[in-house]
């Protein structure tokens, strides 16, 4: 049986694959912490560590849609999930 993944290995594992949003992020880790408060120390620490960036995943996010949408839709979408 393997054992159980730390919530901090298990963000890093998400944030390997791709930008994501605090919000997002928060979301994943959730069902997987005992308390709310350690869900927000991780988010803390790899936030302070630059290894989570709202604005970063809004930059790579807006590059990746804006020949496809304009500037409502994208703001509406990062509204959409979390993002200011």
């Amino acid at each position: 049986m393997k054992p159980e993944k730390s919530l901090r290995a298990r963000a890093m594992d998400i944030l390997s694959r791709r930008e994501i949003s605090r919000a997002e992020l928060k979301r994943k880790l959730a069902p997987h912490a005992e308390s709310e408060e350690e869900v927000e120390n991780v988010l803390n620490e790899f936030a302070e560590r630059q290894w989570q960036s709202d604005t970063r995943y809004a930059e790579a996010y807006i590059h990746s849609k804006s020949r496809q949408h304009g500037k409502l839709r994208l703001q509406q979408a990062l509204a959409a999930k979390g993002v200011s």
